[in-house]
């Protein structure tokens, strides 16, 4: 049985060392994400308990990776074939499966340093046979830094599997065994199996442990860096198909219509989200068709803007465009990605978790701001920089009511500078020659354009001088220079007197320690309407980007009926506005705060004390506040499917 010893340590040399690998991989997790941590819960004690849990986590993941060599080595054992080539099969086995659970592991870092998350299953819609986000990453930098880690620390690991199998090789194939006690080495083979199956179990008795072990601690960053990513993507699979197929189930059939009634006036079968809206001659743009420019700022959160955080200056354009407009000082996205934001603000639909409304809803006509003004008689555009293949954008906005779409098949190639496909200065540029041309056929236009420059990966012209140090400050400056540049161009336009101008940020982005677990920054986003004829106020009532078409069509006093979200806020205040993050769905109000975490069945409370957000306890205002959401996300779901 010696020659089995010696098999049986050399896979336990490769699992010890593989721990120990992702073991020094998180804590450069924990120290790259730790400005995300709130120091005065984050102590070095735990710290170590992360580092142990999330070693406990790797573990059963690497157990599982350990099965199919331990089955061939006791196989090759009994077939007396145990030799140095079987190790070194096996070492060539360890050494493609822990490139891919190494390789996760290192790419989480840049991941969770930009969504402060652990990477999951979602990674994989953006692989959708575009080459966009690969090129992305090989342009970036940062990324490629990571990426030479990875292969470095593979081609190192390779050679020290390789030089394992060849001394445990040599010790198995110097050793004298011409008899193999079956008895013996049939237990041994089973002790073997079992510790395998107790390690991916990851303790003795009761239930195998799930990923509810990471979160031990009430700060959210060092909870997510405990997780073990390749643990966490292969689980999240089946809960990412689950998400895109399943119905949204929060309530009952008795419950959702009793709430439908409490919140939405009728029950299921009057089809509560209906919405008829008379036409208004009395509105501030009635009987004019002004010319709308609807423009995306990639990544924009209300947190970057002198106007929201006095201690910014990065945004003059927006701060002055802020104060001189109609403005919407709490609007709030609906979710945390592009695809979300172009959903809900032209088509008032809501974002649920990580569930990719352009492809869910691919094989859906919508009404909604695009179908309301084709029919009134614009002609609508829409224009982004890289190509239209990308979240299947092209195939979604051309299929609802969107005349033509421009993308990067539509510019000259030298005006690419990265992934990404033009600047924002090109896509203004083009933009502002494409609406000329149909300013000169006395046709209103509708223009929605979607930017890229506070997005990775970022490209600074020579040009540009800002003053931030750091690149993702000096990104959201570029972006707020870029418009700058747009409409002082626009300016100059005879159709700019008879324009509307709505500049809204896609999603937010955190970029500094959260308030709270739901953190504001992600969602809280600037929503800015100006043109000829509109007063400069700020209207601080609850907004959602769902609401932007119901704002727009109430100014212009359009009457229109269609299943939507949104409401025309500047006549009738919200009492509550719903959003979602990657993991929760979440309500608030003016000075609350209910987020529910849906993988965990988690809920959580918090009074808003201007922006001081505080844990607090349930009461009656709460559970009221948990009724609309879940009434809201499973009224939209349950009416288009």
């Amino acid at each position: 049985m010696k020659k089995l010893t010696k098999a049986t340590l050399f896979i336990v040399s490769i699992h010890m060392t593989c721990i120990l690998l992702m073991l020094i991989i998180r804590g450069v997790l924990l120290h790259t994400v730790s400005h995300f941590m709130d120091s005065d819960i984050v102590s070095s004690s735990v710290i170590c308990e992360s580092l142990l849990r999330g070693a406990w986590l790797d573990n059963c993941i690497l157990s599982y990776a350990d099965i199919i060599p331990l089955l061939y080595i006791i196989t090759q054992y009994f077939r007396q074939h145990l030799n140095r080539q079987t190790l070194r099969n096996t070492a060539i086995y360890f050494t493609l499966i822990h490139a891919v659970i190494l390789g996760f592991a290192i790419a989480n870092i840049p991941y969770m340093t930009e969504f402060n998350k652990t990477m999951d299953a979602t990674v994989f819609t953006w692989l959708n046979g575009d080459a966009t986000v690969a090129t992305m990453i090989l342009e970036d930098w940062t990324m490629v830094s990571y990426i030479i880690a990875a292969i470095v620390m593979w081609i190192i690991y390779a050679l020290w599997c390789l030089w394992l199998a060849k001394h445990y090789g040599k010790s198995i194939d110097e050793c004298k065994e011409c008899y193999i006690n079956k008895k013996y080495s049939v237990m041994f083979s089973l002790f073997l199996i079992l510790l395998c199956f107790i390690g991916i179990r990851g303790r003795l008795s009761g239930r195998p442990i799930k990923m509810q072990q990471a979160f031990f601690s009430k700060d959210k960053t060092v909870n997510q860096a405990t997780l073990c990513p390749s643990l966490f993507v292969f689980t999240s699979l089946k809960d990412m198909k689950k998400m895109e197929n399943d119905k949204i189930s929060f309530l009952d059939d008795t419950a959702l219509n009793r709430y439908s009634h409490e919140f939405f006036n009728r029950g299921m079968d009057d089809n509560p989200l209906r919405v008829t809206v008379a036409k208004n001659d009395s509105a501030l743009l009635a009987g004019r068709k002004p010319n709308i420019v609807l423009i995306f700022l990639e990544s924009m959160s209300i947190h970057y803007m002198n106007s929201y955080n006095r201690d910014m200056n990065i945004t003059p354009c927006l701060d002055s465009l802020y104060r001189n407009s109609l403005h919407f000082s709490n609007c709030y996205s609906t979710g945390f990605r592009t695809n979300n934001g172009i959903s809900a603000t032209l088509y008032s639909q809501p974002a649920y978790l990580e569930r990719h409304n352009m492809r869910y809803m691919s094989g859906i006509d919508f009404k909604g701001l695009p179908f309301e003004l084709h029919n009134m008689g614009y002609h609508n555009m829409f224009f982004i920089t890289h190509g239209a293949e990308f979240d299947e954008l092209g195939s979604f906005v051309t299929q609802n009511n969107f005349d033509e779409l421009f993308s990067r098949a539509d510019y000259p190639e030298s005006e690419v500078v990265n992934s990404w496909g033009v600047s924002d200065r090109y896509l203004y540029r083009f933009a502002l020659g494409k609406m000329n041309s149909m300013a000169k056929h006395n046709r209103p236009f509708f223009s929605a354009l979607l930017t890229i420059a506070n997005h990775q990966t970022y490209y600074f012209p020579k040009d540009f001088h800002g003053k931030s140090k750091n690149d993702d400050m000096k990104a959201v400056e570029l972006a707020d220079w870029y418009l700058s540049g747009f409409l002082d161009e626009a300016k100059k336009q005879p159709w700019y007197n008879n324009t509307i101008f709505v500049v809204l940020g896609d999603h937010g982005k955190l970029f500094k320690k959260p308030d709270c677990e739901i953190a504001d920054q992600s969602n809280h986003i600037p929503l800015i309407i100006f043109g000829e004829g509109l007063p400069k106020v700020e209207c601080a009532s609850l907004t959602s980007q769902m609401d932007v078409p119901a704002i727009l069509l109430g100014l212009l006093g359009h009457g229109y009926t269609y299943e939507n979200l949104g409401m025309n806020v500047l006549d009738k205040e919200r009492e509550y506005v719903v959003y979602s993050t990657m993991e929760h769905v979440a309500c608030r109000s003016k000075n609350r705060l209910f987020g529910y975490h849906v993988s965990e069945n988690r809920r959580m409370y918090f009074r808003i004390d201007g922006k001081k957000v505080v844990e607090t306890q349930r009461d009656d205002e709460f559970d009221r506040m948990e009724h609309y959401c879940f009434t809201t996300f499973q009224l939209s779901d349950k009416i288009r499917k």
